[in-house]
């Protein structure tokens, strides 16, 4: 007999679950069994994917007065979205312990490295993917702090890759 496992949503303001239902989908039970994820706004984000948990059905069954057990299935809640990157190598990954989250900036870091060793490992700082907005760098009222950045033209990187290419090849 395989044991059920199910997903509850719980309301901090009533106390109460809110909504129930049964997931069977092994990758999405292992993933939040792990803890390595990070949850924001009703986005699971983990590795190079995001699953969106679908609010909107969810209130749907809490305004028709439903007892906490879903009429929706699985694929129907959680929409999944896979490779949201292009990672340009198979051997390419994004770290399981991110993204990293900012919440007062509004953005993730994502660590995406090379297994195979032949290109630099990445950091990607990026605004949230589901945001509608981009937040440009607001200014902290509590600091008297400024942003900078530093431009590299794409040539340098290209010659850095190479560089880095050449002595890897020289390694084996």
């Amino acid at each position: 007999m395989t044991e059920r496992t199910l997903f509850k949503i719980f309301d901090l303001a009533t106390q109460q679950i809110v909504f129930t239902t049964q997931i069977n989908f092994e990758p999405l039970i292992g993933k939040l069994s792990s803890g390595l994820y990070t949850f924001v706004d009703g986005h699971i984000y983990y590795n190079n994917n995001v699953i969106k948990i679908r609010y909107d059905l969810i209130n749907q069954e809490i305004k028709e007065g439903l007892d906490g057990n879903s009429k929706y299935k699985e694929n129907e809640i959680f929409d999944y979205y896979f490779n949201i990157f292009d990672l340009k190598l198979p051997s390419m990954r994004v770290r399981s312990n991110t993204p990293l989250d900012s919440i007062g900036s509004h953005r993730f870091a994502y660590f995406i490295h090379d297994t195979s060793f032949r290109t630099p490992q990445k950091l990607l700082i990026l605004p949230y993917l589901h945001d509608r907005k981009i937040q440009l760098n607001n200014m902290k009222t509590n600091t008297k702090c400024f942003y900078t950045s530093i431009r590299t033209p794409i040539d340098d990187e290209d010659v850095y890759n190479e560089e880095a290419e050449s002595m890897s090849n020289n390694l084996v």
